[in-house]
Protein backbone atom coordinates (compact mmCIF):
# COMPACT_ATOMS: atom_id res chain seq x y z
CA UNK A 1 0.00 0.00 0.00
CA UNK A 2 3.02 2.30 0.24
CA UNK A 3 2.96 2.85 -3.51
CA UNK A 4 -0.31 4.83 -3.16
CA UNK A 5 1.34 7.30 -0.78
CA UNK A 6 -0.60 10.46 0.00
CA UNK A 7 -3.79 9.23 -1.66
CA UNK A 8 -4.50 6.85 1.24
CA UNK A 9 -2.74 8.76 4.01
CA UNK A 10 -5.71 9.36 6.35
CA UNK A 11 -7.59 6.14 5.68
CA UNK A 12 -7.85 3.38 8.30
CA UNK A 13 -6.26 0.64 6.21
CA UNK A 14 -5.91 -1.83 9.10
CA UNK A 15 -9.65 -1.80 9.79
CA UNK A 16 -10.88 -1.49 6.19
CA UNK A 17 -8.33 -3.56 4.36
CA UNK A 18 -6.75 -2.79 1.01
CA UNK A 19 -9.80 -3.52 -1.14
CA UNK A 20 -12.27 -1.37 0.82
CA UNK A 21 -9.77 1.49 1.08
CA UNK A 22 -9.32 1.53 -2.66
CA UNK A 23 -13.12 1.24 -3.06
CA UNK A 24 -13.61 4.42 -1.01
CA UNK A 25 -11.11 6.26 -3.19
CA UNK A 26 -12.72 4.87 -6.36
CA UNK A 27 -16.24 5.89 -5.29
CA UNK A 28 -15.01 9.42 -4.53
CA UNK A 29 -13.42 9.66 -7.96
CA UNK A 30 -16.54 8.33 -9.66
CA UNK A 31 -18.57 10.99 -7.83
CA UNK A 32 -16.35 13.75 -9.21
CA UNK A 33 -16.24 12.35 -12.75
CA UNK A 34 -20.02 11.82 -12.79
CA UNK A 35 -20.60 15.45 -11.82
CA UNK A 36 -18.22 16.77 -14.46
CA UNK A 37 -19.61 14.42 -17.09
CA UNK A 38 -23.21 15.35 -16.34
CA UNK A 39 -22.37 19.05 -16.53
CA UNK A 40 -20.69 18.56 -19.90
CA UNK A 41 -23.38 16.34 -21.41
CA UNK A 42 -26.52 17.81 -19.83
CA UNK A 43 -25.65 21.50 -19.85
CA UNK A 44 -29.03 22.33 -21.43
CA UNK A 45 -30.87 20.46 -18.63
CA UNK A 46 -29.74 21.94 -15.30
CA UNK A 47 -32.60 20.28 -13.42
CA UNK A 48 -31.27 16.84 -14.28
CA UNK A 49 -27.80 17.91 -13.15
CA UNK A 50 -29.25 19.08 -9.82
CA UNK A 51 -31.17 15.86 -9.26
CA UNK A 52 -28.18 13.72 -10.22
CA UNK A 53 -25.88 15.68 -7.93
CA UNK A 54 -28.34 15.45 -5.03
CA UNK A 55 -28.65 11.68 -5.42
CA UNK A 56 -24.93 11.08 -5.71
CA UNK A 57 -24.26 13.32 -2.69
CA UNK A 58 -26.85 11.40 -0.68
CA UNK A 59 -25.27 8.13 -1.77
CA UNK A 60 -21.75 9.31 -0.88
CA UNK A 61 -22.89 10.61 2.53
CA UNK A 62 -24.50 7.24 3.32
CA UNK A 63 -21.40 5.50 2.00
CA UNK A 64 -19.17 7.55 4.33
CA UNK A 65 -21.48 6.92 7.30
CA UNK A 66 -21.42 3.17 6.65
CA UNK A 67 -17.72 2.76 5.82
CA UNK A 68 -16.18 5.27 8.27
CA UNK A 69 -13.04 5.24 6.12
CA UNK A 70 -10.79 7.57 8.10
CA UNK A 71 -8.59 6.67 11.03
CA UNK A 72 -10.18 9.08 13.52
CA UNK A 73 -13.83 9.86 14.24
CA UNK A 74 -13.34 13.61 13.88
CA UNK A 75 -12.31 13.27 10.23
CA UNK A 76 -15.20 10.87 9.56
CA UNK A 77 -17.66 13.33 11.12
CA UNK A 78 -16.19 16.26 9.19
CA UNK A 79 -16.49 14.38 5.90
CA UNK A 80 -20.13 13.50 6.51
CA UNK A 81 -20.88 17.05 7.66
CA UNK A 82 -19.28 18.42 4.48
CA UNK A 83 -21.50 16.17 2.35
CA UNK A 84 -24.62 17.23 4.26
CA UNK A 85 -23.77 20.92 3.90
CA UNK A 86 -23.09 20.36 0.21
CA UNK A 87 -26.50 18.71 -0.06
CA UNK A 88 -28.22 21.65 1.67
CA UNK A 89 -26.51 24.18 -0.60
CA UNK A 90 -27.41 22.07 -3.64
CA UNK A 91 -31.06 22.07 -2.60
CA UNK A 92 -30.86 25.85 -2.48
CA UNK A 93 -29.70 25.91 -6.10
CA UNK A 94 -33.25 25.01 -7.12
CA UNK A 95 -34.12 28.54 -5.96
CA UNK A 96 -32.06 29.98 -8.80
CA UNK A 97 -34.00 28.23 -11.56
CA UNK A 98 -36.85 29.72 -13.58
CA UNK A 99 -39.37 28.05 -11.26
CA UNK A 100 -38.85 30.76 -8.65
CA UNK A 101 -39.52 34.50 -8.90
CA UNK A 102 -36.82 37.13 -8.31
CA UNK A 103 -37.74 38.02 -4.72
CA UNK A 104 -37.55 34.41 -3.59
CA UNK A 105 -34.24 34.03 -5.44
CA UNK A 106 -32.79 36.81 -3.29
CA UNK A 107 -33.98 34.98 -0.17
CA UNK A 108 -32.38 31.75 -1.41
CA UNK A 109 -29.13 33.61 -2.09
CA UNK A 110 -29.08 35.10 1.40
CA UNK A 111 -29.76 31.66 2.84
CA UNK A 112 -26.83 30.11 0.93
CA UNK A 113 -24.50 32.88 2.11
CA UNK A 114 -25.68 32.36 5.70
CA UNK A 115 -25.12 28.59 5.53
CA UNK A 116 -21.61 28.98 4.10
CA UNK A 117 -20.74 31.66 6.68
CA UNK A 118 -22.03 29.40 9.48
CA UNK A 119 -19.90 26.55 8.15
CA UNK A 120 -16.80 28.76 8.14
CA UNK A 121 -17.49 29.98 11.69
CA UNK A 122 -18.15 26.46 13.02
CA UNK A 123 -15.02 24.99 11.44
CA UNK A 124 -12.93 27.95 12.63
CA UNK A 125 -14.17 27.51 16.19
CA UNK A 126 -13.45 23.77 16.04
CA UNK A 127 -9.94 24.44 14.73
CA UNK A 128 -9.25 26.98 17.48
CA UNK A 129 -10.56 24.62 20.17
CA UNK A 130 -8.52 21.75 18.77
CA UNK A 131 -5.42 23.97 18.71
CA UNK A 132 -5.94 25.10 22.30
CA UNK A 133 -6.49 21.53 23.49
CA UNK A 134 -3.29 20.27 21.85
CA UNK A 135 -1.22 23.02 23.49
Amino acid sequence: MKKYGVIIEDYDIERLGKTKTLLVIFVGLIKKFALVGSIMVLEDYPTFIFFGFVYQTLFFAMFLIEMKPFDNSETNLTSVLNEIILLVVTYHLFGFTTWVDTHQTIIFGNSVVTIVAAQIVIYSILAIVKGVITL
